[in-house]
Formats: C-alpha cells, sequence, structure tokens
C-alpha cells in the first residue's frame, strides 16, 4: 500500500465519525470508544504491512 491509500482510509474514518451526530452524551463517549478501536486496529494491521508504517502518525490523521 502507498501513503496515498493510508491517507486515504485515515480520512475516510474521520469523515465517518465525523457526521455523526449523537443524542446523549452517553452515546458520544460510546462513539469515541468505538472509533478509537477501529482506528488502533487499523494501525495495527496496516503497521504489518509495512515496516515502516507510523501508528502514531496514521492516529493523528484519523483525528484531524
Amino acid at each position: 500500500m502507498t501513503r496515498k491509500d493510508y491517507e486515504l482510509i485515515a480520512e475516510t474514518i474521520d469523515n465517518t465519525f465525523r457526521g455523526m451526530v449523537a443524542p446523549t452524551q452517553e452515546l458520544r463517549w460510546r462513539e469515541r470508544e468505538i472509533k478509537d478501536a477501529l482506528v488502533s486496529e487499523f494501525a495495527r494491521a496496516l503497521s504489518a504491512t509495512n515496516p515502516r508504517f507510523d501508528e502514531s502518525r496514521f492516529i493523528a490523521a484519523c483525528s484531524k
């Protein structure tokens, strides 16, 4: 995969969660937990595909 691919994935994750509007504070917390778990799993999986993959940079890109 290329850098553009990683950026596209990060942007898609960020945009997906940005568009959600949780009706209660409790659901907003759960939404954050779900996004964090998804981003972490993607970061781990993608790092296995490329030894130079920067997990922390990817995680930051998912939360612009």
